[in-house]
């Protein structure tokens, strides 16, 4: 199966995933929990966030709880819809904006300066399908895959979805980057 397929195949099973009001929020909650219960969000003085799309875990009880461990939240913005990225330090109070694809940016003008990121910092990724192994399978943007690949060496890569998003294989071709760690719900 390729990716457009895959893509096809895991919008079709969200649809009875989301048929339930309870399913989202609830995995969500699930989700936020293992990932504050994690090394890896513990260990990180940086959580590199993401603000979700209708399809994806509502992430804000990570927000919520890396703001109250006084750890730094930094989430991107799409500088352009040809595949560049870069993150925004946000605050608790932070506004944001509908950018592209309609998804919510900091209006903020504080970007990350990546040269002053420590290692062990932690990239939270969301996507459309992942193995447990780590395959991940994006919208086909590459946004994720190019900004993993620029700063591979300074953060832990956890991706996250909802159990019907695991999958046995995705097919990856050489730009493609694993994440180190899955967490589902």
């Amino acid at each position: 199966m390729n990716k457009s397929e895959l893509r096809k195949q895991i919008k079709e099973k969200g649809k009875f995933f989301f048929q339930n009001p309870h399913n989202k929020p609830d995995a969500s909650f699930i989700i936020g929990q293992k990932i504050c219960a994690s090394s890896e969000f513990k260990n990180a003085d940086v959580i590199f966030a993401f603000m979700p799309m209708i399809d994806e875990p509502n992430i804000g009880v990570i927000i919520l709880e890396a703001f109250m461990s006084g750890k730094k939240i930094a989430v991107p913005k799409i500088l352009d819809e040809k595949g560049e990225m870069e993150f925004y330090w946000i605050s608790s109070d932070e506004k944001m904006k509908e950018g592209p694809f309609g998804i919510y940016e900091p209006e903020g003008t504080n970007p990350v300066d990546m040269n002053t990121v420590t290692d062990g910092s932690l990239l939270i990724v969301p996507g459309v399908a992942f193995t447990k192994d780590g395959k991940r399978l994006g919208r086909g943007k590459g946004f994720y895959d190019r900004f993993m690949a620029k700063y591979k060496n300074k953060f832990s890569k956890m991706g996250i979805c909802f159990n019907f998003q695991l999958v046995d294989d995705i097919p990856v071709y050489e730009n493609d980057i694993k994440v180190d760690k899955v967490i589902s719900a």
